[in-house]
């Protein structure tokens, strides 16, 4: 079964710098070098896209522009990863850091999105340019139609949005970084968030694990979380989510690496607070 956790990190529970363990002088890298070394990782086998444009917005074929074909490309489906990493588009870097980190450390390999993907804005952008312009004599564009450009956005979010799920669905564990970015107004009753990508994967990670209550179904997990100070926000859920720190992890996974580590995750549950003598006490 899947488990669920809901992250509190953030910069500074890493390194500032390059360091030694004083007690086995192995290296701890610095939220700088974490940061670097998990896109140099990740994004390795990410394809450039670029020569493949083209293809999508001029068909030679048939004059259809194959959607197919452009999420088999743009939004490739993905079995391999170990922990699917939900987080706001503002915490890409600590998502790369953390990514780095549980593959550096316990050898557990992470999905995050903007590592793997091509940027769903930027080919928002190239079929509008194409497909929704219009332009002057010059060939430079003027103005968009807003109705052709409700169609293409809700095509290109809805593949992206099945991508996700997709990815959550073959992930063993689910991460949800929670910081400021990603959870906005704490000081208003519930959770809320400007991102809509973050609304639909906690919405999702809550169906899975009531599904995976009464089913055995295959476990879930992550997502892009870029979003404009519009103020349009949506309530979220987190008390499906296991709350857990980088402390309760590194204790969690200590000595442990590959499967061994991300079982004694998935086994993981917070230690019981214990109470004060005096809330025992009659007054």
């Amino acid at each position: 079964m899947t488990k669920y956790f809901k992250l509190n990190i953030k910069e500074s529970d890493f390194p500032p710098e390059h360091m030694k363990n004083p007690n086995n002088n192995e290296e701890i890298l610095s939220y700088e070098e974490l940061v670097c070394y998990g896109k140099e990782v990740f994004a390795g086998s990410k394809e450039s896209l670029d020569s493949k444009i083209q293809e999508y917005v001029l068909p030679k074929d048939n004059g259809l522009v194959n959607l197919s074909k452009i999420q088999a490309d743009w939004f490739p489906s993905v079995y391999e990863y170990d922990i699917f990493i939900s987080h706001s588009h503002n915490d890409k870097n600590l998502a790369k850091a953390l990514a780095y980190y549980l593959y550096h450390e316990y050898e557990i390999s992470s999905f995050v999105d903007s590592l793997i993907w091509g940027n769903v804005f930027k080919l928002q952008q190239i079929i509008d340019d194409e497909y929704c312009s219009e332009k002057d004599e010059k060939g430079s564009i003027i103005s968009y139609s807003y109705e052709k450009r409700n169609f293409t956005t809700s095509h290109l979010h809805l593949m992206l949005n099945t991508a996700l799920m997709q990815s959550m669905q073959a992930a063993k564990c689910f991460f949800f970084i929670n910081t400021p970015d990603s959870i906005n107004f704490k000081n208003i009753k519930g959770e809320w968030t400007y991102s809509p990508w973050i609304y639909s994967e906690l919405s999702m990670s809550k169906s899975m694990l009531e599904l995976e209550k009464n089913y055995t179904t295959k476990p879930l997990n992550e997502c892009l979380g870029c979003y404009t100070k519009i103020p349009l926000i949506q309530k979220v859920q987190t008390t499906h989510l296991t709350s857990i720190t980088k402390k309760d992890l590194d204790d969690c996974c200590d000595g442990k690496k590959g499967s061994p580590a991300l079982n004694a995750l998935k086994c993981f549950s917070p230690k019981k607070r214990k109470k004060p003598l005096w809330e025992d006490s009659l007054f």
